[in-house]
């Protein structure tokens, strides 16, 4: 068949787009006439992966049609039954409702957290009663640090997505802006809410909000999982690598001057 949609046997021009048969001699035609149209796709994006989504918004703490106190529970919700359906199309828009929702859960992350502290510190001083002025001061650096919470961080958000969204971008990876590596550090921190178990429960959501920060930074950017696994991890690496640098090299000096 032609690239004009023509049947070479009898010339005829089948109308039909997806015909493998010319609808007039019935001559077969085994490119079809999707021949004529050429390659639909364009070519793949520069990072690897699938293609990002550039419109609608998959995450339903952003639809301000719904109460509140809905939207916080069905975002809370997909992050740990379907991540993969919350984070399929991330929007980079204003940053104010991540910001918000990161805020409240790392909020509560920390309360629990400076809670069951304080839990075990009661025990302790139970256990022994010369440990109670020490207790009254570490109570009252924990009462601060849950007043300024909030505070701490909104500041802590700021700080990862932009370590994290300055590799990916050093990586040739995060094309579709801040906003949406923020909503993946943002988003991403809901397995935090497990700090309401004590001992295992911080732990455990630490582990799982990784995950789920690189599962939402790879969709969200149209990138491949293991890229934004190494974006993820690289400041880490590089810090370890300088440690260890520095304490050989004063080993090293120490050997010498000793």
């Amino acid at each position: 068949m032609t690239l004009d949609g023509t049947c070479p046997v009898c010339g005829h021009r089948t109308a039909q787009p997806n015909a493998r048969f010319c609808d007039n001699c019935g001559a077969s035609l085994p490119l079809g006439m999707e021949a004529q149209a050429g390659p639909t796709e364009g070519p793949p994006p520069p990072g690897g992966g699938s293609p990002p989504p550039e419109d609608g918004n998959s995450i339903p703490f952003e639809d301000r049609s719904l109460p509140f106190l809905e939207r916080l529970a069905r975002t809370a919700g997909l992050a740990f039954s379907d991540p993969a359906k919350l984070f399929s199309a991330i929007p980079r828009t204003e940053i104010g409702p991540p910001l918000l929702y990161g805020v409240l859960i790392g909020t509560v992350d920390v309360v629990f957290s400076v809670l069951w502290q304080m839990a075990f510190g009661s025990l302790a001083m139970l256990a022994d009663s010369t440990n109670a002025e020490e207790f009254a001061i570490s109570t009252g650096l924990y009462l601060v640090i849950i007043v300024a919470s909030p505070l701490l961080v909104a500041i802590g958000m700021f700080i990862s997505a932009g370590i994290y969204h300055l590799v990916l971008l050093l990586l040739g990876d995060g094309r579709r802006g801040f906003a949406v590596t923020f909503r993946a550090v943002s988003y991403g921190s809901t397995p935090q809410l497990l700090a309401v178990v004590p001992l295992c429960g911080a732990i455990a959501g630490g582990i799982w909000g990784i995950i789920l920060v690189i599962i939402a930074a790879s969709m969200g950017h149209g990138t491949e999982w293991w890229r934004a696994l190494l974006a993820y991890f690289l400041p880490a690496i590089l810090c370890c690598c300088l440690l260890a640098w520095a304490l050989m090299s004063l080993g090293f000096l120490g050997a010498l001057a000793g």
